[in-house]
């Protein structure tokens, strides 16, 4: 278990949040965590992640997608156009879905 420290600055106050992050498995873990804690926080709970969430929002980057991703997008693109790479049609997929599944 690690130690993270979140800090936010809004309208001249400042946020710091002491979290014991514990390693979890998978990102789904930690959404479904998430989920099953807000069902049943308090309202002041609530107000401070409104306030993580609209600190978050207001970043100029927000939402972020990541350089590495375009690059993983643009050499696939390359791979498909060159002809390196496989193309399926949609009744393609459907068919190999449904044929797997027997």
């Amino acid at each position: 278990m690690r130690r993270l420290f979140w800090k936010s600055v809004k309208n001249n106050f400042v946020i710091l949040i002491d979290l014991k992050v514990k390693k979890m498995d998978s990102t789904l873990e930690i959404r479904k965590r998430i989920h099953d804690f807000i069902d049943i926080a308090d309202e002041r709970i609530l107000r401070i992640i409104n306030s993580i969430i609209d600190a978050e929002e207001q970043e100029d980057n927000y939402p972020a997608v990541p350089d590495w991703h375009y690059d993983v997008v643009n050499e696939r693109r390359e791979k498909y156009i060159s002809g390196e790479s496989k193309s399926y049609t949609w009744k393609e997929v459907q068919e190999k879905a449904k044929s797997a599944l027997k």
